[in-house]
């Protein structure tokens, strides 16, 4: 796995200021301070930003934005009033709605924070703290604490602190305020996370660079080489239902379901750990306490900003059968192979625990051997695997249009999604006036 696949996703993540919510609307089109990085600076030395810089790879890694922005808020191009976070009596912090429910929330920082940034430079403030950030420590490959600005020998490494432990601590740097983790990413529809949107940025940047992209490569495309596509595939495991229909008393019903919650999770915490906890687009990995629990086991230096999970947190039972998951291309096979390989190797280990537990302290079937069919043989053909996975974009053509409401472009697009999807007729895209409402955005915006 090359460094230049980790590198292109710590720019996904930090593609935007961390702060955006809060910046006026002159300094929210910057990015982060990922150039400032230790761990970037080889892309620096080659003067590479995937916002600026022309080339192939970088066009392809600065795709994931476009493509990240577009399913969180299709429309926001056509909207061009700016909205900004209000620090004056008469507009208060900003509203924001619950995605599901619609319900309003008028967001605003504590008292102490709101008067800073009432009285100062809001952009040097903030540009301040997010320099701070940069400064917590952990350790590098040898051992020794380092501020983040400094680590260069672990991009793996980096970019979990980055995912998990930023947020965090953009929280406790402003009063341990955690409704941080609800700032938006856009202000005009503030519907959506700044937090969820670098994520899905960084996960479709992985997807897009792959896992072997060079420096050399960076600097100079190779002839007739293509670049790697997304593709989004779903794992899912089963039997379920046969499963939580034999209990007889609660606790069988919680430890079934909370076998297959184990299952699941280290089938996410495996993936996570080759392709990034980012990949995973359901379940969400963050402060899950499981994946918490062996993140703090691999990386102790990680607890000023993870909790330690509670036992009755280990104990709840959250995790579904179904795994949704962004890859490139080239390792769809390869990862889906994996994951059944940890679910069955896991159940295996689970069955040899059980059978210890019954055979040696509870002296059953004394006789039953762990090779005998009868017990072997259950473990072995309990689980049946699924998965399927379609690129982002039609695979022939490339993965941007700015012209979606032309007619040609916009009926084929249509056709293609509706086809794809096999959606009934009755429910198929795009009515009369939705149709209407997308060219018209759209004329609004190009012309």
């Amino acid at each position: 796995m090359s460094k230049v696949f980790w590198q292109a996703k710590i720019w996904g993540l930090l593609h935007d200021p961390i702060f955006k919510a809060l910046h006026s609307n002159s300094g929210r089109g910057g990015n982060s301070q990922w150039a400032d990085l230790a761990i970037m600076q080889d892309w620096v030395a080659s003067n590479k930003d995937p916002e600026a810089s022309g080339g192939k790879a970088m066009q392809q890694i600065h795709l994931a934005d476009l493509l990240a922005s577009a399913s969180d808020r299709g429309a926001i191009g056509s909207l061009s009033v700016s909205v900004d976070y209000g620090l004056t009596a008469n507009s208060p912090g900003l509203q924001i709605s619950h995605l599901l429910s619609g319900a309003l929330l008028n967001w605003q920082l504590q008292p102490d924070q709101q008067q800073e940034l009432q009285t100062g430079n809001r952009q040097n403030i903030l540009a301040a703290k997010e320099a701070a950030l940069f400064q917590c420590q952990i350790k590098d490959r040898s051992g020794n604490l380092k501020s983040i600005a400094a680590i260069d020998d672990d991009p793996q490494k980096f970019f979990w602190w980055l995912w998990r432990c930023l947020p965090i601590a953009a929280c406790q740097l402003m009063g341990n305020d955690q409704s941080l983790l609800l700032m938006p990413a856009e202000t005009r529809i503030p519907d959506a996370s700044i937090w969820s949107h670098t994520s899905l940025t960084s996960a479709m940047a992985g997807a897009l660079t792959g896992l072997d992209l060079t420096i050399a490569d960076i600097q100079r495309w190779p002839n007739n080489q293509e670049p790697s596509r997304a593709y989004l595939a779903t794992f899912s495991f089963t039997p379920i239902q046969e499963l939580i229909k034999a209990s007889r008393k609660m606790r069988d019903f919680w430890a079934g379901s909370w076998i297959l919650h184990y299952l699941c999770a280290k089938v996410c915490q495996q993936l996570a750990q080759q392709y990034g906890p980012d990949s995973l687009i359901y379940p969400s990995l963050f402060q899950q306490p499981l994946i918490d629990s062996w993140l703090l086991d691999k990386w102790p230096d990680f607890e000023p900003w993870i909790n330690n999970p509670s036992e009755s947190q280990l104990l709840t039972a959250g995790f579904p059968n179904i795994v949704v998951i962004l890859l490139p291309e080239d390792k769809v096979a390869a990862a889906m192979q994996h994951a059944e390989q940890i679910l069955k190797a896991e159940w295996l280990k689970i069955g040899d625990l059980v059978f210890n537990e019954l055979h040696q302290d509870r002296r059953w079937m004394p006789e039953l051997t762990k090779e005998h069919v009868t017990w072997n043989g259950w473990l072995e053909t309990q689980w049946q695997t699924y998965w399927s996975a379609m690129p982002v974009g039609d695979r022939n053509k490339d993965l941007t249009s700015n012209e979606i409401h032309k007619s040609t472009e916009e009926t084929h697009w249509r056709n293609s999604q509706n086809q794809t999807f096999q959606v009934p007729k009755n429910h198929q895209l795009f009515k009369e006036k939705e149709a209407a409402f997308i060219n018209q955005a759209a004329e609004h915006t190009f012309n």
